[in-house]
């Protein structure tokens, strides 16, 4: 059975991102390390990004990406699997799944801080689990352990959640991990929500360890907003 085949198979509802950026991002903090005011005010826990913006393959070439990452000292910038760097791989998965690259590399981020991160990270699980793929919060699901299967997988986890909630009618009332609904405006946004059930944007404890924020969907946000948005 193919990797694809497997992904399609084995995903289901409780996969969800893992958050842990307040232990990994540099200097023990959350990135980024400035929200403004505006970035606060504007911010809707119900339609965080579009349809269209979610659906964007041809956000950023190839070229684009690998010049992104340059941009942010990233060692993904030289990181290869199977002696192809990881911009090809972003964008050839994203490509093939209709998804806009740079959700992904959003996600990247949100995860792990790995668009931020100089050298390679010296826990290994921060690349096996880079994007929160198979990562539960009692245990992980080795059968996607791996920087390759992590990339692939996510951006399948995008399109088949997204897939998947288009058959609702919005807005949509949702209950997110803090227990209180919300009303969701577009699928895109409740695909989001299968990735990281959080908001994100008040203090949480979690598996009883305790997250300030931004963190979950509002640390995607403010990543995105600040990377991507014109």
């Amino acid at each position: 059975m193919s990797i694809i085949n497997i992904i399609f198979k084995k995903i289901t509802d409780k996969i969800v991102g893992t958050e842990i950026t307040t232990v990994y991002h540099p200097n023990n903090k959350p990135f980024p390390k400035k929200i403004t005011l505006e970035q606060q005010n504007i911010f809707n826990s119900g339609n965080i990004i579009s349809d269209n913006e979610l659906l964007n393959v041809n956000s950023m070439t190839e070229q684009q990406i690998q010049e992104f990452l340059t941009s942010k000292n990233s060692f993904l910038s030289t990181y290869k699997i199977e002696d192809k760097l990881i911009s090809y791989w972003i964008k050839k998965y994203t490509d093939e799944n209709g998804i806009n690259p740079q959700i992904l590399i959003t996600n990247m981020q949100k995860e792990q801080g790995l668009i931020s991160q100089k050298t390679l990270p010296t826990k290994q699980r921060r690349l096996d689990y880079g994007l929160g793929v198979g990562a539960y919060d009692d245990h992980d699901d080795h059968k996607w352990k791996g920087f390759d299967k992590q990339i692939l997988g996510s951006v399948i986890v995008c399109k088949k959640k997204y897939d998947s909630s288009l058959k609702f009618k919005y807005p949509l009332q949702y209950i997110v991990g803090e227990k209180k609904s919300i009303k969701i405006e577009n699928a895109a946004t409740r695909m989001l929500y299968f990735y990281t059930p959080w908001i994100g944007d008040s203090p949480q404890i979690i598996c009883k360890i305790k997250y300030n924020p931004p963190f979950g969907n509002y640390l995607f946000y403010l990543i995105y907003s600040k990377w991507f948005k014109k």
